[in-house]
């Protein structure tokens, strides 16, 4: 059986400048956009909490004020069409930010690539199973703009390589998301020169993610977001969180022999986040008969009140929680119906 390898991880590069004056109030975070040549107001900038539903567009004089119900452990995204975005690691230190957005000119440069193999609509079709997934959400997802995206297969290297420079929209049509995808970074590694999944050795990508809620029949919506939920990776970090072990139906396994977590899995509550130590030796965890292998790359983890973890790269998933992709993707801030 082949390992699928995802990491996902926040890329954060300031280039261009920042200024910044203090106030914040509570959880709303305000400030004002300008074109860094020309200092003049950018009205539609869009501004968002990566990988939530909340975010709002700058007005006619470039301000913003983004209110949330409770601090998020999440990166806030200034984004505008034809100028590099500007990703904040804490946004909550400063206030009123000033942002000065740089007009970016698209170089693609530095890699060589032989005669490619593959014709694009093959490519494509790679490319969308590894980013939506092949679970029954990912096969419902549509992008609205394949055109934005540019795709090469290196044949030294055997890996698919993806960009776009402009989010990627991603129609969900089972949860009833818009799924608006920054990507940085993609690429698949095979074995051979193949697009063959059964022949992926890893699948890597980076971005951010702006979640708009497209739902009709909210009940029918509802059920489906539920049970995607359920099992999820944002599921098991909300219950390490809350040390919910017995209520929230997953096994913890070591060497074979059910134990307790709370025995291995030390929970440290902090004034805002929790800080999580998670053992040194490979987790297998079942939930409902789907088995996923949590191992340990850090020293630790901060979980905020939304379920969101960080740092992304200490924590490696193997199995069910390592196969879900793009597709089986919630926002940050979803609460499941009791």
């Amino acid at each position: 059986m082949n390992k699928h390898r995802i990491l996902m991880k926040l890329v954060t590069s300031f280039l261009f400048a920042l200024q910044t004056t203090l106030l914040v109030s509570q959880t709303t975070i305000s400030g004002t956009v300008f074109d860094e040549k020309t200092n003049e107001p950018l009205e539609g900038v869009s501004v968002y909490f990566d990988g939530s539903t909340f975010g709002v567009v700058t007005n006619p004089k470039g301000y913003f004020e983004l209110p949330v119900d409770e601090k998020i452990n999440s990166a806030l995204v200034i984004s505008f069409l034809g100028y590099s975005d500007l990703v904040v690691p804490n946004p909550y230190d400063k206030g009123n930010w000033k942002i000065y957005l740089k007009e970016k000119a698209i170089v693609l440069e530095g890699v060589t690539l032989k005669a490619d193999p593959f014709t694009r609509a093959e490519k494509l079709r790679a490319f969308k199973a590894q980013f939506l997934g092949n679970s029954a959400n990912g096969r419902s997802c549509k992008i609205i703009n394949e055109d934005a995206i540019w795709l090469s297969y290196d044949v030294t290297s055997n890996k698919l390589l993806a960009f776009s420079d402009e989010p990627i929209i991603i129609r969900n049509k089972l949860l009833g998301y818009e799924n608006r995808f920054k990507l940085i970074d993609f690429f698949v590694e095979y074995n051979r020169q193949t697009l063959s999944s059964l022949s992926t050795k890893e699948t890597y990508y980076a971005g951010t993610s702006f979640f708009i809620d497209k739902q009709k029949d909210k009940r029918l919506y509802r059920k489906r977001r539920n049970a995607t939920y359920q099992g999820s990776v944002l599921h098991l970090m909300r219950t390490i969180r809350d040390e919910d072990f017995d209520n929230q139906k997953f096994r913890f396994f070591k060497g074979g022999f059910k134990i307790k977590p709370e025995s291995y899995i030390n929970v440290i509550k902090q004034e805002n986040n929790t800080k999580v130590i998670l053992p040194d030796f490979k987790m297998p965890i079942l939930f409902k008969n789907r088995r996923s292998d949590l191992t340990k790359r850090g020293d630790y983890l901060i979980i905020d009140g939304y379920g969101n973890f960080s740092p992304p790269n200490n924590l490696y998933f193997n199995g069910d929680m390592g196969m879900q992709r793009i597709g089986d993707m919630l926002p940050l801030d979803f609460k499941p119906e009791k």
